[in-house]
């Protein structure tokens, strides 16, 4: 029993698609090198960082951020049950009153819901899965939007919040950053640029044509094709 050369070419197609999606995740935004040794304390409020993704590859597959916490009465945990939260915002929302051309974060694309936080003195925070969550991030990143973090459950004695880099060394970012008071987005600044550490990977989107190879691989490979003597 001799197999046909058609499965082997199946499962060499499916091996290079598959290598091919493997190690197409590139870095269109990075900022984590440039440490500006400051750090954001902004209580429970939501605070978001406007950024520009370099590159084009926008399906997001990795998403990183530095955060810091402390306890004046432990360094091990909070006083409180301390959580934070995640969202993406498309910048299409009603414009600043003071400033026309410039709008506030408006649709959420991206909502991770509330996790749970330790005491340190800066972490890095991966994410990978966005099918979670409170809104699955469904659709590609546009080019720029706004990512935000914001924390809860703080105790009497707990802190927590982000840490600053800056500049990127891939992507770019405004200087001033958003806060969101319980009502209405504002913008705010600080004596240094306020850029969040973050890094976001992103993947291109799969073409349908080879999206369609793919099925046929999987479908050629199960199959065995065999010539019998």
């Amino acid at each position: 029993m001799i197999h046909s050369t058609r499965s082997l070419f199946a499962g060499a197609l499916l091996l290079a698609l598959s290598s091919q999606f493997t190690v197409a995740a590139e870095i269109v935004y990075e900022n984590a090198s440039n440490d500006l040794n400051t750090n954001l304390d902004p209580g429970t409020r939501e605070v978001g960082d406007e950024i520009i993704l370099d590159g084009t590859a926008r399906w997001l597959s990795e998403f990183t951020f530095e955060y810091w916490g402390t306890n004046t009465l432990s360094d091990t945990e909070f006083a409180g049950t301390v959580e934070a939260r995640i969202r993406f915002y498309l910048n299409d929302g009603p414009p600043l009153p003071s400033i026309d051309d410039v709008l506030t974060p408006g649709t959420l694309l991206y909502d991770s819901g509330s996790f749970q936080v330790d005491p340190t003195p800066r972490a890095t925070l991966v994410f990978t899965d966005f099918n979670l969550g409170n809104v699955p991030l469904t659709q590609p990143l546009p080019d720029s939007f706004t990512w935000s973090v914001q924390f809860s459950g703080l105790g009497l004695t707990d802190t927590a919040g982000v840490t600053i880099y800056s500049p990127p060394t891939i992507g770019n970012n405004f200087d001033d950053y958003w806060v969101n008071d319980g009502v209405n987005w504002l913008l705010e600044t600080n004596l240094v640029n306020m850029d969040f550490a973050a890094r976001f990977a992103a993947v291109p989107e799969p073409s349908t044509l080879l999206l369609g190879l793919l099925g046929l691989a999987v479908v050629s490979g199960v199959r065995r094709w065999t010539v019998k003597r």
